[in-house]
């Protein structure tokens, strides 16, 4: 019997299915007052976030922040800098972006909040509903021996969008395959002692303008857990890259 093992993780604008983190990832340039500053204010937004009824958010204690990631930093102590900051909710992860100006003259810093998810996006099962057909069209998939380019045309708004993941995955010798291009999908992955181990990636417009996606990490064999996630962390995190930096401005 086929035994598969399956990493869900949504990035940018949505949530990761993830265990519980019990250590702060990552480094942020705040100082403890300023860190207590972007507590009380993410946690008066996941509170907002409970009042409108999205799952799975903690309804007793403070939001966990579990990693503080650097995106652009400050050269100088006078330089503005954004940061984002990964919150642990009841059963799955959200991300906030900070953005930070200091202000010499007073002697303090602004900072401001935004949350990088859509909040009608996890009401009702929406969310879940579009998983689960993910998930389903997984199940039966097999990589290609050889990558497979996507058909959209170059006038096609998402065609940069599937080049930069392609070479992405060519850079990191993983095989692509954009055959599921039309529906904002894609697969890169490599075949390790005859199995298959794949990152199934589909994005997701909001009405914002902003764009995320979320994927499936999938490995026939317990065996090929460790490449699994590395293979997950290594194009992930560049992917994330590209998008903060090219494609959520």
């Amino acid at each position: 019997m086929k035994q598969t093992i399956i990493y869900f993780t949504t990035l940018l604008m949505l949530v990761s299915a993830t265990p519980a983190s019990t250590t702060t990832t990552g480094m942020s340039y705040t100082d403890d007052t300023l860190q207590k500053d972007v507590h009380t204010e993410i946690e008066s937004l996941e509170n907002i976030c409970i009042s409108i009824g999205q799952k799975g958010i903690p309804t007793l204690g403070s939001p966990k922040i579990i990693n503080y990631q650097t995106i652009i930093a400050p050269e100088t102590a006078t330089d503005p800098w954004e940061e984002i900051w990964t919150v642990q909710r009841k059963g799955y992860r959200v991300q906030y972006k900070v953005f930070f100006t200091p202000t010499p003259k007073q002697g303090g810093c602004d900072m401001r909040v935004r949350a990088l998810f859509d909040k009608e996006d996890f009401q009702n099962s929406a969310m879940l509903n579009r998983q689960v057909r993910f998930f389903k069209e997984l199940e039966s998939y097999s990589l290609p021996t050889n990558s497979i380019t996507s058909k959209l045309p170059p006038s096609n708004p998402s065609f940069r969008l599937y080049l930069v993941a392609e070479k992405i995955a060519e850079k990191q010798e993983l095989i692509f395959d954009g055959t599921m291009a039309s529906k904002g999908k894609l697969v890169v992955g490599k075949k390790q002692d005859g199995s298959d181990i794949i990152i199934g990636i589909q994005f997701i417009e909001f009405d914002n303008g902003g764009i995320g996606f979320e994927n499936i990490t999938e490995s026939d064999s317990h065996e090929h857990t460790q490449e699994c996630q590395q293979m997950e962390k290594l194009y992930i995190s560049a992917l994330t890259e590209e998008f903060y930096e090219n494609f959520n401005k």
